[in-house]
């Protein structure tokens, strides 16, 4: 099978967010995945804009764009899951780096996201293929571009430590162009991501 085009594998990275302010966030999202059904919350300013959650309106007008090896990424999202969340758990593309979701993706498109644990007690998985996206049969389901189910992959993980004071581990990737899945543990996640355009 053809590999994806190495220029599009993901990197691990590091960045630098006030403690106070995430955890602020943090508790704002853990309350809300606690009434929610699938246990989990984000706060998507791009999707659907929320002016309840002030700590998560702070994160992102204090950081509200990163340069990462030398892609401008704007933010994108923060979101929190209080256990494993198995609609992640798919092999796809994203349409672009912001909300993610797309009804059509351009073989041509590079948009990268970057993605940080911000979870002090927990690590974070990035799950990817190196099989090219575009030798096999894909499907629009749930607002991604996933791979057909009985196509079987070979997965490879990069692991983002949990985070310590201020320092948080991330993972940049070309999500238009590398196939990816979300792994979220059955101890849940809290990650912020950043995307070009």
């Amino acid at each position: 099978m053809k590999k994806v085009d190495v220029r599009y594998l993901p990197f691990a990275v590091e960045g630098t967010f006030d403690d106070d302010l995430v955890a602020l966030a943090g508790e704002e999202l853990a309350y809300r995945a606690a009434l929610d059904p699938f246990r989990s919350a984000g706060y998507f300013p791009g999707f659907a804009p929320d002016d309840e959650l002030e700590a998560c309106i702070a994160f992102a007008q204090r950081y509200p764009q990163i340069e990462v090896a030398g892609h401008d990424m704007g933010f994108s999202f923060l979101r929190l899951s209080l256990g494993a969340q198995s609609s992640l758990a798919a092999f796809h593309l994203d349409g672009n780096a912001q909300v993610g979701f797309t009804e059509d993706v351009d073989p041509s498109r590079e948009a990268w996201r970057a993605i940080f644990n911000l979870s002090s007690t927990t690590p974070k998985f990035f799950g990817y293929s190196q099989a090219s996206p575009w030798e096999m049969t894909m499907s629009v389901e749930n607002g991604y571009f996933r791979v057909e189910q009985g196509i079987e992959l070979a997965e490879e993980m990069l692991e983002m430590p949990k985070r310590s004071g201020q320092h948080s581990s991330g993972v940049v990737a070309c999500v238009t162009q590398l196939l990816h899945v979300g792994k979220v543990s059955h101890q849940g996640e809290f990650i912020v991501s950043y995307g070009t355009a």
